[in-house]
């Protein structure tokens, strides 16, 4: 489905060309694939792919792949909603109405890889 959708060609063109850290290019295209398909393991496993896919990774030192590899899992937490199927699991375990479930959850999740991200960030910056 991916495949077809070409959402895959298309930020993994977009990505080639920019002129940002590995780091922050790992966190938007996990991020992007999570709001577009909703699903944290479809965006972790392709922006996994199309970052191990970049030349420079191969030179990065181990500690900032971990980095990478953080900002990968920060990026598929990131906006939990209606296209998520933890979105409607927590909803529907707690007893929420969707706006609730908006408010409270996806905000959440959506700290949570933020926080993570800028973890990794911080860390990648100063080694």
């Amino acid at each position: 489905m991916l495949q077809y959708s070409g959402i895959g060609d298309l930020i993994g063109n977009a990505v080639s060309s920019v002129n940002m850290p590995i780091v922050v290019v790992a966190f938007i295209v996990a991020a992007l694939v999570r709001i577009c398909v909703g699903s944290a393991t479809v965006a972790m496993t392709m922006a996994a792919g199309i970052v191990a896919a970049m030349p420079a990774v191969q030179a990065l030192t181990p500690l900032y792949k971990a980095c990478v590899v953080a900002a990968v899992a920060g990026g598929s937490t990131v906006c939990s909603h209606f296209n998520d199927s933890g979105f409607w699991l927590v909803k529907s375990l707690v007893g929420l109405d969707e706006p609730t479930t908006l408010k409270t959850w996806t905000i959440m999740e959506t700290l949570v890889g933020v926080g993570g991200f800028v973890v990794a960030l911080i860390i990648s910056l100063c080694f």
